[in-house]
């Protein structure tokens, strides 16, 4: 029985820490650093829950998602641990201000992120069209090969 945990175990940690299924992934700070340590491949959207210019995007993505096999992983801000100073009363965020020593300063939301092989290979800011998302997919190299030649024809 033993063996068999070990096993288990050894395969979900080989499998990455992402499913391997598509669609939007409600992931944490902590998951996407492990991923962009691991040198994985991944897109990454920083949102809040409260943002409508989040909320907009959201349907895009699942638009997307659901006409194409990607994933996106997507990380909530006011999800994630927090702790208050009890001086200043400051909420902050330690898994996430973790996560944007690897990515760099969120000033906005939502924000995207393209890492390929643990490397930003590009980002934006705010809510876009379908088509203009599709583009950047495209341009980073997130949709399959086929995927690209059907939309050429």
């Amino acid at each position: 029985m033993k063996k068999l945990a070990l096993v288990v175990f050894s395969l979900v940690l080989l499998s990455g820490c992402f499913p391997s299924t598509s669609g939007i992934v409600h992931s944490s700070s902590k998951d996407a650093i492990t991923a962009i340590e691991s040198k994985d491949s991944l897109i990454l959207v920083i949102g809040t829950t409260q943002c409508g210019s989040c909320k907009e995007f959201s349907e895009v993505m699942k638009q997307i998602t659901e006409q194409y096999d990607i994933r996106i992983a997507e990380v909530f801000i006011d999800e994630e641990e927090s702790e208050t100073d009890p001086n200043t009363q400051e909420v902050r965020y330690p898994d996430f201000e973790e996560l944007q020593q690897y990515i760099g300063q969120v000033g906005a939301t939502p924000s995207v992120f393209f890492i390929n092989n643990g490397l930003i290979k590009g980002t934006f800011t705010g809510a876009v069209s379908y088509d203009t998302f599709k583009s950047k997919l495209e341009k980073y190299g997130f949709l399959p090969e086929e995927t690209k030649q059907q939309s050429e024809e």
